[in-house]
């Protein structure tokens, strides 16, 4: 797809020039693979206040579809110790392949996004989970795009401090200008892989 240099561009932009590891207080890398499809994601948490901002980047890759994102959220633990909400914006740009034609995708979502960690509440149990939800309507889709909607869920098994294994779904669906109407592209996919902390 012809969309590949620019996230190419956008990874190396990221990873390299944006601010350092060394500012952030915590840097997360997660890499999900299945048949078809990979799923990589990188993110900053800053310390703030009592919240953590946190600045992320990801790919979502597979034989229709090359989606980036961009995203900026505070989060914070609430309620009981391991439980961590979320609120911010996410960007999404890509191409999207239907049939034979290739749409651009364009969108600036609300996002949601939600962690427990079972080991701040039950001591030895090396495991957590996290979700997502983030959805962009028509007055934030830009380009062919009319709207978009993706979910994730995923458990994690902490196999060392900074690392675990993890199994991931993410669904996306979006929906694109054709005149005289409008198609829509759904994805649904199961992933396996790692999560590292730093």
């Amino acid at each position: 797809m012809k969309g590949i240099k620019k996230l190419v561009f956008l990874v190396v932009f990221v990873v390299f020039l944006f601010p350092k590891a060394s500012v952030a207080e915590n840097v997360n890398l997660e890499l999900y693979a299945n048949s078809d499809d990979i799923k990589f994601q990188i993110g900053w948490e800053f310390t703030a206040f009592n919240s953590y901002p946190e600045l992320g980047f990801g790919i979502d890759y597979g034989d229709d579809y090359l989606i980036g994102n961009l995203r900026l959220a505070i989060k914070d633990e609430v309620f009981t110790p391991g439980l961590t909400l979320g609120l911010g914006l996410q960007g999404y740009f890509g191409e999207v392949e239907i049939g034979n034609r290739d749409f651009d995708l364009q969108a600036l979502s609300f996002v949601v996004l939600g962690e427990y960690d079972f080991r701040q509440a039950f001591t030895g149990f090396p495991v957590k989970v996290a979700a997502s939800i983030s959805m962009a309507p028509d007055a934030l889709s830009f380009s062919d795009t009319n709207r978009y909607l993706e979910l994730s869920a995923g458990i994690y098994v902490c196999l060392l401090r900074t690392g675990a294994l993890g199994v991931g779904y993410r669904r996306f669906e979006a929906r694109f200008d054709q005149p005289p109407g409008e198609v829509e592209a759904t994805d649904d996919a199961l992933f396996v892989g790692f999560h590292l902390g730093f």
